[in-house]
């Protein structure tokens, strides 16, 4: 029986990785989440939830050592690119000094390490970007989690590290990007959508079979995740409004001053992640 430690259980990505890897595999799934953190008494959990102070480094490290993981995987960040910028303290412990600890506790635990890392480490200037490119970020965020990335890199044999790129899927808890967004149409809002903004958003659910897949493998290294075709931030929520019923028509279309291309080329991944 595999030990599962998933840091930051009720994101996305976390809640996708307990629901697919408590269905796929032997395994015993434990959620940590931060003392703080909303919890949905009306969503199906998976595994067992650990409510602690994340960011009490030496009392979180023990209480994870604890269970004896054999996987860790670390789906929280501080993610508002705007609140990073305005609040680097909290970006900092969140993105960096929390991985400084699971670092540590990976080694001390001899653990792997899976880590949710983001398209922001790098400049968003030309999409299609490899795992060998370059990384250059440019904002506040994307350097804390290129920062991370190298942390973890020449600290441990056994590491994945999956970069991915606005994650969006169930559930619907109106606390991310996605949710904030819907909830703004389903309320009959303006919604300000962008025509030159590119990405290939990162489904939860394909994370955690990604993940599934790195687990029973052991696969090590960097991969990037997302969807198979690159979409313009409008058509994105085009689709989004067809899938949900919702009004087009409440979508603001705007053009940013230079165009933002966020797409990762999946061929590493297609290949290695199927």
């Amino acid at each position: 029986m595999r030990k599962i430690a998933i840091i930051g259980g009720n994101t996305k990505a976390g809640y996708a990785i307990s629901k697919i890897l408590s269905k796929e595999i032997k395994v015993e799934i434990f959620n940590f989440n931060h003392i703080d953190s909303k919890q949905y008494d009306k969503i199906t959990w998976f595994g067992e939830t650990i409510l602690t102070d994340i960011l009490d480094k030496n009392n979180f490290r023990k209480k994870l050592l604890s269970i004896k993981p054999h996987y860790i995987i670390n789906t929280l960040e501080y993610n508002n690119i705007e609140d990073c910028e305005n609040n680097k303290l909290m970006a900092r412990q969140y993105n960096v000094e929390l991985v400084e600890n699971l670092v540590k506790a990976a080694k001390i635990g001899e653990s792997s390490l899976i880590h949710i890392s983001s398209s922001n480490v790098f400049d968003k200037s030309i999409g299609n970007y490899s795992e060998t490119d370059i990384p250059t970020p440019n904002n506040y965020y994307g350097k804390t989690k290129l920062e991370a990335e190298n942390i973890i890199k020449p600290s441990l044999l056994n590491y994945t590290i999956l970069r991915t790129n606005y994650i969006f899927g169930h559930p619907i808890l109106n606390n991310d990007w996605f949710d904030n967004s819907l909830n703004v149409l389903k309320k009959e809002n303006k919604l300000i959508v962008f025509d030159n903004l590119i990405f290939n958003p990162s489904f939860n659910d394909d994370i955690a079979w990604a993940v599934l897949n790195i687990i029973e493998k052991r696969i090590n290294g960097v991969y990037n995740l997302g969807t198979n075709n690159a979409i313009s931030h409008k058509d994105f929520y085009e689709k989004v409004c067809t899938i949900f019923g919702l009004d087009v028509e409440k979508l603001e279309i705007n053009t940013l001053t230079k165009i933002q291309n966020h797409t990762l080329s999946l061929l590493k991944s297609k290949s290695a992640l199927n």
